[in-house]
């Protein structure tokens, strides 16, 4: 019964509440339920007017559900309209983004078609320059040809000019030899024969003169001895003077000879040349009018393509036109969206709102439920206390009607007692004169009294319990009653719980549409976001308009302004670079980047030979190019020179694990071995793969015993040669290299060449792919020209050149597609963490803590930590250090820490030792064992090449405390700073050669003592010994790095860190 009270009251608190809120009567039950305790009629009293106000309260309710199912009914309107108003929202939306992207897509098309017209005109243009280039060349040519003819013919009328005269002077000659007297015939020659005339008129003279004083002196008589003897000296001249002229004729009349024959040769010359003339005058003619009318024809073509041109900028200007009413339609359409949206938006604030005033609603509705569900869960507690109490009043009602029945039956036992008492007293008041009367009198008074007062007693006991039957009926009326109220509530609540889960429902569907409405909003928001991402990259757009536009007239004025000869050598230069690039090449003879051409190699070698020592040159006179090293190898008589090439190794850097590459080795290696070309028995060849797969598919092509029989058998799957690895070559074969200063050569497929660091005695270290590798390794040297020179001499005496073993493309392809397959990828890399059986097999010290052997000779102990304290030291300066080192620019990790060592017999060595000059560890423990702290002077890209991290833990333990360099590698940089160097940068334009610094002097770095103040990148000032003094910028480039060096290297940092996360 409890159980169902408990039940049927929980929609009727609810009621009660609601009505309680409403109306002020429901006051004196709240007062009735705050006074339960001061009685069981008061309970009494609040049950009756529970029930009334029970039917109230049900009313109320059906009245209440009625509000709220119009409430619901107008919510459902309402949502409705704001689902369709969602629905036109997302409608405009869509319509809007397909408006949207299809401008998009029709701008996006426009900007294409304007770019290709722009690269139609850049094509037009070109040709055009072209074209003109090639007219103006062809106007040159006719210019050059014209000018030419024009001086041969000049050539010719003067030779022809100079013929005629001496045609005329022999005409003239012959005249006056036919004008003479016969004694005269002998002179016949052109001016000489002038000469002789006038000689002989002159003595004609003279004769006359004579003879008429010799007739003067006959005349008068007179003799004169003087006079005769001037007449016979006379004579006699004039007799020597005609002697002489008659050897003048003779020789005259020679010459005439010679004359006449060479003017015959001159005549035909002449007329041939004349001939000549006359075809090429009219070869020259027929070649002026075809280039006048090729000249007439370009320039209509010219004309046309300026017509086409003029046609294309109009064409492009009515696109830009085109494109920019197609923008102003655009930007109105935009403004049109803008508007819509702006409207849109005020739409959806007024739903907004509206949305707002529904939440409202709701939520005082869910305020009123809140309220009426904390009224019923007071009244259940006071329901269920009542109910408490009935059940008390029960069980003491019970109690009562058992003491009610104990009582009748001890008034009855009392009655037949007092009943017994009533007839000894009559008994005894008959025999009262007998003795002690007195005493029983009292007693019987006594005992009357006390029937009598629990008569009373028992009289009052019955009235209570009549009256407690009565209360019962009506408790058990009430209860009946409340009964049928539970089952009125139990309707009731179905009720309400089926409006409930309506207004849970409606709760649903408003947060929905809130949500919905949320997701309009942020839609909305990303339009917008869209809207002005557009208008950003239509003013983009406008910008690379303006841009191309402006590009276009740049490049029609280039195209006007264009040298024609510039541009043709721009594109030959251009030609020979990629042509230069597409050719096979490689990088040396001491870095990577240094790249030379297979055609070029030659003379490539021969330049660095020349030249002074450096990245590209080795110092060697040219008188010693040619020398010949004669040795023994292993009984047989050899030879080594410049370029020989004493190691070759196909190494396990990235290009192995190239099929192609490889494979492509292997055909090389097969195509030398069949036509029995060999390796010289001292070079040291060597194949490590970087992966077993390679090891599978050569031989699944049968072409690793090729490789086998030139001597590149595999060494191993890891760094070899080109860290150093190869090991020793030959002692006779270094003998000779190091006795003669030879430049021997290394042809490796690595990534590193750097000086020293493939093997201390080859200075030239080539890097090249596998095919090429084995190439060289056929030709011995490095110094060939593989275009032009024989590999080598095979079978027959055949000479071998280098395209009679090149493998091509297809032969290639066809091995690669035939062996090289997937099973064996998978294969070899499911077991890669299987190990080997002979790796398996050793045995392995256990626990947790390596067992340290301080003789071993492999693994040494760490020196980081020998004086490490729980505190960090704080930062360090330098002071009045020592220069170590002073490098110029490009100084690699190689030469910092070298992966091999200095041969004995190097020249380097020799001349270090026969210097006494002290090795570097000597120095610097020297230094450190003085106390002295020591730095490094460098140039620029100081410690590029591999990271290695021992080129800094090196110098670490050779007390370098800092390092001055204009530029770092950047993973350099970093392990110094791991190491705790302090790395400094020379200030631009500056450098150790442009401040004067020699190495000699001693340095001081000034630092603070705490980190704080230290910033990254800060300036600091370097002082040296001899005033001078200039700044640096600390290259400390973050304040993780500054902890690293307040630690002391960032080994310590960890180890700290390390033990104070364990404490």
């Amino acid at each position: 019964m409890i159980e169902s009270l408990h039940i049927s009251v929980a929609m009727y608190k609810r009621l009660y509440e609601e009505e309680h809120k409403l109306r002020s009567s429901y006051s004196h039950s709240s007062d009735a339920v705050t006074v339960e305790d001061s009685g069981r009629k008061n309970r009494l009293l609040l049950l009756e007017d529970s029930q009334g106000a029970t039917k109230k309260a049900q009313e109320k309710v059906v009245e209440r559900l009625r509000s709220l199912e119009e409430d619901l009914a107008k919510s459902k309107s309402d949502i409705i309209l704001l689902q369709s108003e969602r629905d036109k929202l997302a409608l405009d939306a869509k319509f809007a983004r397909e408006r949207l992207d299809s401008f998009m897509k029709e701008f996006e098309y426009q900007r294409n078609e304007m770019n290709e017209n722009l690269v139609a005109s850049e094509e037009l243009s070109r040709k055009l320059n072209m074209e003109v280039s090639v007219l103006k060349l062809e106007k040159e040519i006719l210019s050059n040809a014209e000018r030419r003819a024009c001086d041969e013919v000049r050539s010719l009328s003067e030779r022809v000019h100079r013929l005629q005269a001496t045609l005329d002077t022999i005409h003239s000659a012959e005249e006056a030899r036919n004008g003479l007297r016969p004694r005269k015939s002998c002179n016949r020659s052109g001016t000489p024969a002038v000469v002789a005339e006038t000689k002989l008129s002159e003595l004609e003279k003279k004769i006359k003169v004579s003879d008429a004083k010799v007739a003067s002196m006959d005349g008068s008589g007179i003799s004169s001895s003087i006079s005769a003897t001037e007449v016979v000296t006379d004579l006699l001249m004039a007799k020597d003077e005609i002697q002489k002229l008659k050897e003048e004729a003779q020789a005259n009349k020679e010459h005439m000879l010679q004359y006449k024959s060479i003017a015959q040769v001159n005549e035909t010359a002449l007329k041939q040349m004349e001939d000549a003339h006359k075809n090429f005058k009219k070869e020259s003619e027929k070649l002026k009018q075809s280039l006048e009318d090729e000249l007439i024809s370009l320039r209509g073509r010219i004309s046309e393509l300026d017509s086409e041109f003029s046609k294309k900028s109009e064409e492009v200007a009515f696109a830009a036109v085109g494109k920019d009413k197609a923008f102003a339609s655009a930007l109105a359409e935009i403004t049109c969206l803008k508007e819509e949206n702006c409207s849109k938006t005020s739409q959806l604030v007024a739903l907004e709102s509206q949305s707002s005033a529904l939440k409202e609603d709701l939520e005082k509705e869910h305020e009123r439920w809140r309220a009426a569900h904390a009224n019923y869960e007071r009244q259940v507690i006071l329901q269920s206390e009542t109910i408490q109490e009935l059940t008390k009043t029960s069980q003491a009602l019970s109690s009562l009607q058992q003491e009610a029945s104990g009582l009748r039956k001890l008034v009855d036992a009392q009655k037949s007692e007092n009943d017994e008492l009533k007839s000894n007293a009559a008994g005894i008041s008959s025999g009262s004169n007998a003795p002690g009367s007195g005493s029983d009198a009292g007693w019987q008074n006594v005992a009357a009294e006390n029937a009598q007062a629990s008569l009373h007693t028992e009289r009052a006991n019955s009235r209570t319990l009549m009256f407690l039957e009565e209360e019962i009926k009506s408790l058990q009326l009430q209860v009946r009653e409340l009964s049928l109220l539970r089952e009125s509530n139990m309707q009731l609540r179905e009720e309400n719980k089926h409006n409930f889960e309506e207004c849970q429902k409606l709760r649903e569907v408003a947060q929905n549409a809130k949500a919905h409405s949320n997701n309009l909003e942020s839609l909305l928001r990303e339009r917008q976001i869209e809207v002005e991402a557009c208008k950003k990259e239509i003013e983009m757009d406008k910008v690379e308009k303006d841009r191309l536009e402006k590009r276009i007239s740049d490049l029609l004025e280039r195209c006007r302004n264009t040298d024609v000869e510039d541009y043709n050598r721009t594109k030959d230069d251009l030609r020979q670079m990629e042509e230069k690039l597409r050719e096979t090449g490689l990088g040396g003879p001491k870095r990577p980047h240094d790249r030379v051409t297979l055609r070029e190699m030659k003379a490539d070698w021969h330049t660095c030979l020349d030249n002074r020592v450096g990245f590209k040159g080795f110092a060697i006179p040219k008188e010693s190019q040619g020398k010949v090293a004669e040795f023994s190898f292993r009984g047989t008589p050899a030879q080594l020179r410049h370029g020989d090439v004493v190691i070759a190794a196909i190494t396990s850097c990235t290009n192995t694990s190239n099929p192609s590459v490889m494979l492509g080795a292997a055909l090389v290696a097969r195509k030398a071995c069949e036509l029995e070309l060999e390796v010289k028995p001292w070079i040291k060849t060597s194949l490590a793969p970087g992966s077993g797969v390679v090891t599978k598919y050569l031989e699944k092509s049968g072409l690793q015993k090729y490789l086998n029989q030139l001597g590149f058998h595999i060494v191993g799957y890891g760094c070899t040669t080109c860290i150093g690895n190869s090991g020793d070559i030959d002692e006779a074969v270094a003998s000779a290299i190091t006795e003669n200063d030879l430049v021997a050569a290394a042809v490796l497929s690595g990534n590193r060449n750097f000086e020293g660091r493939v093997h201390p005695l080859t200075r030239a270290n080539y890097l090249a792919s596998p095919p090429l590798v084995v190439a060289y390794a056929c030709a011995g040297t490095v110094g060939i020209d593989f275009e032009a020179e024989p590999i080598g001499v095979g079978k027959d005496g055949k000479q071998i050149f280098f395209s009679d073993i090149w493998p091509s493309n297809d032969e290639v392809a066809q091995v690669v597609h035939s062996s090289v397959l997937p099973d064996m990828f998978k294969a070899t890399y499911q077991a890669i963490t299987d190990g080997n059986p002979m790796w398996n097999q050793l045995s392995v010290p256990s626990g947790n803590l390596y067992a340290w052997d301080s003789k071993s000779t492999y693994i040494h102990d760490p020196p980081y930590f020998k004086s490490m304290t729980m505190s960090p030291p704080r930062p360090h300066g330098v002071k009045d250090a020592y220069c170590l080192l002073n490098f110029g620019d490009s100084t690699t990790t190689d030469h910092i820490s070298p992966a091999g060592s200095i041969h004995k017999d190097n020249p380097a060595a020799r001349y270090l030792m026969e210097c006494g000059k002290l090795y570097v560890f000597d120095a610097a423990m020297r230094y450190k064992s003085e106390g002295h702290d020591t730095i490094i002077l460098a140039g620029a890209e100081y410690g590029s090449g591999s990271s290695r991290d021992w080129a800094a833990k090196g110098p670490k333990q050779l007390g370098v405390k800092a390092v001055i360099a204009k530029s770092f590698e950047r993973i350099h940089r970093n392990n110094l700073v791991g190491m705790g160097i302090i790395p400094l940068c020379f200030k631009a334009g500056e450098d150790a050669e442009t401040l004067g610094l020699t190495g000699h002097e001693r340095y001081s770095i000034d630092l603070p003592s705490n980190v704080s103040e230290i910033r990254p990148g800060q300036d600091v000032t370097v002082a040296t010994d001899n005033e001078k003094s200039f700044t640096c910028t600390l290259r400390f480039d973050t304040e993780v790095e500054l902890a690293y060096f307040d630690h002391g290297g960032i080994l310590q940092y960890v180890i700290r860190n390390m033990i104070h996360a364990n404490h």
